[in-house]
C-alpha cells in the first residue's frame, strides 16, 4: 500500500489522501496561492517518500526520478494538514 502526500513548501500545508483527490486538492490550491504543489509517494514503515508530479497554476506535471524526502522531515516540517474540501 501507497501513500499519497500532497505539499506546499512556501505555505506549509500538506494534505494526504488517494491519489485523484491529492492532485485535485493540489491543482486547486496552486491555482489559488499561485505556489507550486509537490506530490509525494511513499510506502507505510519506509524512511522516506519520492517526489513523482508538482502541480502548478500552468498545470501537472510529471517529474522523473524526483527527489527523495525524508518522512521525518515530512511530519516535523508540514504538521498542518489542510482540511478536506469536497
Amino acid at each position: 500500500m501507497r501513500m499519497i502526500m500532497a505539499v506546499d513548501e512556501v505555505s506549509k500545508v500538506s494534505f494526504t489522501s488517494n491519489m485523484p483527490a491529492c492532485i485535485k486538492w493540489a491543482m486547486n490550491h496552486s491555482e489559488k496561492t499561485g505556489n507550486p504543489v509537490k506530490l509525494l509517494v511513499g510506502r507505510p514503515g519506509c524512511k522516506d517518500a519520492r517526489i513523482f508530479a508538482e502541480a502548478t497554476p500552468d498545470g501537472l506535471r510529471a517529474v522523473h526520478a524526483g527527489r527523495v524526502w525524508k518522512w521525518r522531515r515530512l511530519e516535523r516540517t508540514h504538521g498542518k494538514q489542510a482540511e478536506k474540501t469536497s
